[in-house]
């Protein structure tokens, strides 16, 4: 089963946002991720990557086995197979109606 959502926050508090889901993402378990930003895809392994620098970066989306979370902008999206990490996800902010 996945779980989607989305959330909108504020943009000055993007590196906050990156912070949470980065951590989120470590407490899930996911090992490994692929990021694909500008077009360009990149295997990275979760525990010697700076997520949340990534995450600061630009519009981006990662995606692993079970989920993917993209941020363009000061929106977040994301599909998930955990309902503990959408639930997560979900309380970071406002939801919104459609994803």
């Amino acid at each position: 089963m996945k779980f989607s959502g989305a959330i909108v926050s504020d943009p000055a508090a993007r590196f906050e946002l990156a912070c949470a889901v980065a951590g989120m993402i470590a407490e899930s378990g996911v090992q490994e991720l692929s990021l694909v930003q500008d077009g360009c895809t990149t295997t990275l392994p979760t525990r010697t990557t700076d997520l949340p620098s990534l995450l600061n970066r630009g519009d981006l989306e990662l995606s692993w086995a079970h989920g993917r979370i993209a941020i363009a902008q000061s929106r977040l999206t994301w599909e998930v197979g955990s309902e503990s990490l959408h639930t997560a996800l979900a309380a970071l902010g406002p939801p919104r109606l459609q994803p």
